[in-house]
């Protein structure tokens, strides 16, 4: 297995079980009281799965980082892999950035939600509602990067490339439940 190889394994890993996590969390938002409630999270520690599938998955995604300074097929610098849209040297800059993005948001997500009983819940909840776009940037990125590096035309029907179309296919699904079970946006009375 080539450091290519892991990198692609890692991230495809880490994009999964960000997808896990976020079905995770749908179940956690729906009010208990409604009564599309899911039943078997009341058996299911459901929040400390949905916390430490987001750990692993921000493990997995700094691994596939570092393992990109091992790639023998290009030569990256720390640069190259952090601030990607900065460097000349960068593969795909672009496509890298929206990766990096996504990264630096979920830091952002997890970072918040480790300190989330010092915040406002108000704050906390704005800022986890990130958790949607972390997903669709780094499914995006896997969507778009070349994995082979070498400037191809993109694979519609590559296995990584269906993963990253699932779990945007799902993303939009989840969406479209969250926003469904949110109910009507209730008005301010004027007095």
């Amino acid at each position: 297995m080539t450091a290519l190889d892991l990198s692609t394994a890692l991230a495809l890993t880490a994009l999964g079980l960000l997808m896990i996590n976020m079905c995770f969390g749908i179940v956690l938002s729906v009010p208990k009281s409604q009564p599309s409630r899911f039943v078997f999270s009341k058996r299911i520690p459901v929040l400390k799965l949905h916390n430490w599938t987001a750990y692993i998955a921000l493990v997995l995604a700094m691994g596939h980082i570092l393992s990109l300074l091992f790639v023998e097929e290009r030569i990256y610098s720390v640069v190259d892999i952090l601030l990607p849209f900065t460097s000349a040297d960068a593969f795909q800059p672009f496509k890298a950035s929206l990766g990096a993005t996504g990264f630096y948001l979920l830091l952002v997500v997890i970072i918040t939600s480790y300190f989330r009983k010092k915040m406002r819940r108000k704050v906390w909840k704005t800022i986890h509602f990130l958790s949607y776009g972390v997903a669709a940037l780094i499914g995006i990125h896997g969507l778009l990067m070349d994995t082979t590096l070498k400037g191809n035309e993109i694979d519609w029907i590559d296995a990584e490339k269906i993963m990253s179309e699932a779990c945007i296919l799902l993303l939009i699904v989840l969406i479209a439940f969250r926003l469904k079970e949110r109910g009507p946006i209730k008005k301010a009375k004027k007095s």
